[in-house]
């Protein structure tokens, strides 16, 4: 047979339900209006809580992240002055036979990238090597592009004026050191020639440079009959004034636009024909037509006698 409690004999249970249900009968029911937002209409209400949130620190966009410290080894060479860059230039785009228009500001910090449709794209901009810049973009995702930058040292009127800059995509740049070594950045490599020809590179990852790597490709810095070269892999660099790029590269230079409206005008026309600097595309010998008419003063003339005294051929 199923056993009864009966409550009447345990009489601290009664007591705790009794005080239980009496808490819940004396409890007043929640006004609807007070649990829902109240709407402020008070003009110094509005701007005293305005005030507070200009107060509260806000936290700096993702593409203002600084970059991570360079190798000691990096110390010999030059950092180029991104302040310099403050401006508006046609750059060589990522895509290959574009441009962008590059609009540079807050003394080399900050990079508003334009395509030729117009729209945007915001990078923070920073050195990631001498020869490397480091763009973020709003997401904190970071790319490097080579680059080499040269001030002419004659002075300007204008800020900016007589600077060379040059960012080919893809390609290789190089610089010299104050000790006669070279640095140069080709794809996510970053090469150091000593004075004596040892060759080593580093990678930058995740903020964290390798420790430096003998390469297995060719690393020498050579002269032919058009003077110095510098040969990485299969990239061949030659100096053009005063900025060492890769043969081929130099009419990937940068130009300066008054306006971001002329920018945007020279982006939608076509690109002209550039001039090649023959010391970086020596052009091939012409070759004769050969249905031109024979020139008459190259012909040996046969009834001219020959010279005794004359050397052989």
């Amino acid at each position: 047979m199923a056993r009864t409690h009966h409550f009447a004999s345990h009489p601290a249970l009664l007591l705790a339900l009794a005080s239980f249900l009496q808490m819940g009968c004396g409890r007043a029911t929640p006004d609807p209006a007070e649990a829902s937002p109240r709407p402020i209409d008070d003009p110094e209400e509005i701007a005293v809580l305005e005030a507070a949130a200009e107060r509260k620190p806000q936290p700096p966009p993702k593409w203002k992240r600084a970059p991570p410290p360079m190798p000691e080894t990096f110390a010999a060479f030059e950092l180029p002055d991104l302040a310099q860059l403050d401006g508006m230039w046609l750059v060589e785009s990522e895509i290959p036979g574009q441009r962008v228009l590059w609009v540079v500001e807050e003394a080399g910090t900050k990079l508003v990238e334009v395509d030729h449709r117009g729209r945007e794209r915001v990078f923070g901009l920073s050195l990631s090597s001498p020869c490397a810049l480091r763009l973020t973009d709003e997401r904190g995702r970071t790319r490097t592009r080579v680059i080499a930058m040269r001030t002419q040292a004659e002075p300007a009127d204008q800020p900016g004026d007589g600077v060379q800059f040059v960012s080919p995509q893809p390609g290789a740049t190089a610089i010299v050191g104050n000790d006669g070594s070279m640095l140069a950045c080709v794809g996510h490599r970053t090469y150091q020639i000593a004075a004596d020809g040892r060759c080593r590179y580093t990678t930058e990852m995740l903020g964290s440079w390798t420790e430096p790597t003998t390469p297995s490709e060719a690393c020498e810095l050579t002269k032919d009959e058009r003077g110095r070269v510098l040969v990485i892999a299969e990239q061949r660099l030659r100096e053009a004034d005063g900025l060492w790029i890769s043969q081929g590269l130099d009419l990937a230079r940068a130009t300066r636009v008054e306006d971001r409206e002329a920018g945007l005008t020279a982006l939608t026309e076509p690109e002209p024909e550039p001039t090649p600097d023959p010391a970086l595309d020596p052009q091939p010998e012409a070759k004769p037509d050969p249905g031109a008419e024979p020139d008459p003063a190259a012909e040996p003339d046969p009834a001219a006698k020959p010279d005794p005294g004359a050397e052989p051929e």
